[in-house]
């Protein structure tokens, strides 16, 4: 309906191509813009300096920017131009904190690829958490940045998206209400079997016993067709998260049948709620379309409302191809995308670390004098840690932070140095969410008074204790005097944790 423009760069397409460029295409996804091309004639002796590997590259619909990404090697061969969409930056960069840590956190993984320029141009505009929504120990293999939003989305019921002005915001779909209209007579949505399910199990690990479990959605109805997923590999679950995330596929379909072809749509045939004749090419991913006088296959609606998962432009024919969310893979393209799907997902399995591999021990000691009252209990301070490789346990404010779920091994000693030979004392283990704190006991030492002239007591404490991801073991002491602890010797004052598995 209108002329468009491409601007690369911040030069306008129509005033570098002399000669003119045309066969403008572009697509999208549910995450944002996902490819545009064109071609521009007798290019092989042609050159432009805009026309570069990593120009931004935008499409205008008068003023209106309906599409963004970056431009790929050009084929100035074959006069063929390829741009990738913003999102697609997230597939190329791994979940790195500012340091160069790995880390499955949302907020901290976007920030740090923004500010080192692999996400060009993205703006974060949503809150997207400071949990790790994977494994974040720093053993596995790295996670894109794209797979840890999808990760987030799925878990908060929600789609992540960049849009046309490369913001990375939060935006849910919602199938009852809208956005486009498609005439009568356009087409009908074959109803397939394939991707029908009527519950949906999940296996993951429990963040509370650590062992793996399973939860399922719906709770009640028909079961007749079940769907799994394993979400083993992301980290401790609580039943909460999963069930969110067996909620979340079943909702793709809705527990319904899913497609067997989408729809190819020309100028006239899909309107505004308004009735006003659209222009197909602001059409695009996460848009609601529904299909007038088209019943729902799937229950008694008159109407069928659809998502659209992924839309296909081409400018010249004024042609728009959508499918909708659900769509079987039946055709050559959809099957090798399904297959690369399941390729990535297999090779990120391959190469994260199991709940049974070891993490490696750490022993923490005191070298510095503490002074406590009288009949307060107390976190010993720790000042030195004597620990393996990064990714394993490590001394925070005093305490040690465990990376894993799991059992653990926890030994404390600790000498006190009394001014009263009677006095009686004791230590015990804690075990708490805040570093340089403790919420829980866990084991308590034997009451023990002064061993020696010197008024001096050695107290040990040990047990196997079960820990989540981000736990913070303590060793806590309390005596019946005002006491120091004897720092002349160091390691008679210590903490040892060893991870003893899954359990």
């Amino acid at each position: 309906m209108s002329r468009p423009e491409v601007r690369v760069g911040r030069t306008w397409l129509s005033s570098l191509v002399p000669q003119g460029w045309g066969e403008l295409k572009h697509s999208t996804r549910t995450n944002g813009s996902w490819q545009a091309s064109w071609t521009i004639p007798d290019s092989r002796n042609w050159r432009h300096p805009a026309l570069v590997y990593g120009a931004a590259v935008e499409i205008f619909l008068g003023p209106v920017c309906i599409w963004s990404g970056t431009l790929d090697e050009p084929n100035w061969d074959s006069g063929e131009f390829v741009a990738l969409g913003a999102c697609r930056d997230a597939e190329t960069n791994p979940g790195l904190t500012p340091a160069g840590d790995a880390s499955t956190v949302p907020n901290v993984v976007v920030d740090a690829a923004i500010a080192d320029g692999g996400l060009a141009g993205w703006t974060r505009v949503g809150n997207f958490g400071t949990v790790s929504v994977g494994r974040d120990d720093g053993e596995g293999g790295l996670s894109t940045i794209s797979s840890i939003l999808d990760a987030w989305a799925q878990e908060n019921k929600t789609r992540w998206l960049v849009n046309e002005n490369r913001q990375l915001v939060i935006a849910p779909v919602d199938e009852s209400k809208p956005t486009w209209y498609v005439v009568p007579g356009s087409g009908v949505l074959g109803s397939s079997a394939e991707e029908r399910a009527d519950r949906v199990y999940v296996r993951y690990k429990d963040a509370t016993t650590g062992s793996r479990s399973t939860v399922f959605y719906p709770p009640t109805g028909l079961t007749r067709v079940k769907q799994t997923a394993d979400i083993t590999d992301r980290g401790f679950k609580t039943a909460a998260q999963a069930t969110a995330i067996a909620q979340d596929e079943w909702n793709k379909l809705q527990g319904r049948s899913g497609w067997t072809n989408g729809l190819t749509l020309t100028h006239g045939q899909v309107t505004t709620p308004g009735g006003v004749v659209a222009d197909l090419s602001m059409v695009k991913a996460g848009d609601t379309m529904r299909l007038l006088g088209v019943p729902d296959v799937r229950g008694l609606a008159q109407n069928t409302d659809v998502v659209v998962g992924d839309t296909d432009y081409d400018w010249t024919e004024d042609e728009l191809q959508a499918n909708p969310v659900g769509l079987a893979a039946r055709d050559e393209e959809s099957i090798l995308e399904q297959v690369k799907t399941l390729a990535v997902d297999a090779s990120a399995r391959a190469t994260a670390v199991s709940v049974g591999d070891p993490i490696p021990a750490i022993s923490v000691y005191k070298n510095s004098a503490q002074s406590l009252a009288a009949n307060t209990s107390a976190v010993i301070q720790m000042d030195l840690a004597r620990s393996g490789p990064t990714g394993g346990m490590l001394l925070k404010e005093g305490t040690i932070t465990v990376p894993r779920g799991g059992w653990y091994q926890v030994n404390g000693n600790v000498t006190f140095a009394s001014s009263t030979a009677a006095s009686r004392r004791f230590v015990w283990i804690g075990v708490g969410g805040t570093p340089g704190a403790y919420s829980t006991v866990v084991q308590t030492s034997i009451l023990a008074s002064a061993q020696d002239t010197a008024n001096i007591s050695a107290l040990d404490v040990s047990a196997a204790v079960f820990l989540t991801a981000g736990q913070v073991v303590s060793l806590v002491a309390q005596a019946a005097t005002a006491w120091t602890i004897d720092a002349s010797q160091p390691y008679m004052n210590a903490l040892t944790v060893a991870y003893l598995g899954a359990g």
